[in-house]
């Protein structure tokens, strides 16, 4: 999809660094960017998500195109597809990490009719100069949205239980109970912990919550180092769920996804709604499982000159971003645009 756009942004990426966790039953699902070399010492890292620092090269300057590494072509096997999956991860610098656990202090610093809220989301600017990579993984079966735009994207995460230790703790799908069972909680409960706070207003990054809405993006805040965010036409959004088995594709939690699309759209009433829903088995062994180090893997590739063309008087860059997902050989996203030089 190409997309002619004439205007200037300013993208800074926000980064992220992971705080323990030790509430829930499944790895700890991470968004890292992983991309060519930086040398950075890693207590120079930043604290909190969404500070950034402004490095940025004049468009005018920028080197030559910089193209996506390609994804495998003709008869492409499992092999050949993990043999990209980890081809894009050996990109890997420093590791700044933004989706993490809901916090311990968020069990009792947001909760809605006395629930816990198991949710976490990040926006993240697309960098003005070079490729990086974004990795989420660990996912078990928990649900993830990314949500990406010419400006950069949003990753969401909603856990779907947590550990039997955790009685009543922060989740979505799955509660807790004290005599070790996790029952589904219902359409109605999930509406209101998972699919509404979509479209409010959240609690925002603090020592306590982790969770900023696609709402709170709609507003310029220096604090997430974001222009105001139309969510428009030109959006993509991607939503990974589990699947019932390796034989039956079908989603889990059909219902409540079909719920979660709903807050979706009203949160951002310009998006497009065909939304690209996949289904994943979390960490499976056996017949029919995919390799380990693809399960419950999701990639974000980006980068701001994958090539150049010349319209009469005017340069453009063509910025590209792809969303993929497991070992699928086909992105879940394929967004291509244009931005004219200085």
């Amino acid at each position: 999809m190409l997309f002619d756009k004439m205007l200037w942004r300013l993208c800074l990426l926000g980064l992220a660094v992971a705080r323990p966790h030790e509430g829930l039953s499944e790895r700890d699902a991470q968004l890292e960017t992983v991309n060519a070399p930086i040398s950075m010492p890693e207590s120079s890292l930043l604290t909190r998500a969404h500070e950034s620092a402004s490095n940025l090269v004049p468009r005018a300057k920028l080197a030559n195109p910089d193209p996506l590494i390609e994804a495998p072509k003709g008869r492409i096997t499992e092999a050949k597809q993990l043999s990209f999956i980890k081809q894009l991860r050996a990109q890997q610098g420093n590791k700044e990490v933004g989706i993490v656990p809901p916090i311990e202090q968020q069990n009792g610093a947001w909760e809605i009719d006395g629930i816990p809220i198991g949710a976490t989301g990040h926006w993240f600017n697309w960098p003005e100069d070079k490729k990086l990579n974004w990795e989420m993984y660990g996912l078990e079966g928990c649900t993830a949205t990314f949500i990406l735009t010419q400006e950069g994207f949003w990753g969401g995460h909603l856990w779907e239980s947590t550990k039997d230790t955790n009685v009543g703790g922060a989740s979505s799908f799955l509660e807790r109970m004290a005599d070790g069972s996790a029952p589904e909680r219902t359409d109605a409960v999930f509406k209101k912990i998972a699919a509404d706070i979509m479209k409010q207003k959240g609690p925002g990054w603090t020592d306590k919550t982790d969770f900023v809405s696609p709402v709170d993006l709609m507003t310029p805040n220096p604090a997430y180092s974001h222009p105001a965010i139309s969510f428009d036409g030109d959006t993509e959004i991607m939503i990974l769920t589990k699947a019932k088995s390796i034989k039956d594709r079908s989603q889990q939690y059909e219902s409540k996804i079909n719920i979660l699309k709903q807050g979706y759209a009203e949160a951002m009433p310009l998006a497009p709604t065909n939304y690209k829903v996949l289904t994943y088995d979390g960490f499976k062994e056996g017949a029919g499982a995919i390799a380990k180090e693809a399960q419950g893997r999701i990639i974000v590739q980006f980068t701001p000159f994958h090539e150049r063309q010349v319209q009469k008087k005017n340069n453009y860059r063509v910025a590209k971003a792809k969303v993929w997902v497991e070992l699928d050989s086909t992105p879940a996203i394929d967004m291509t645009w244009e931005e004219p030089e200085c």
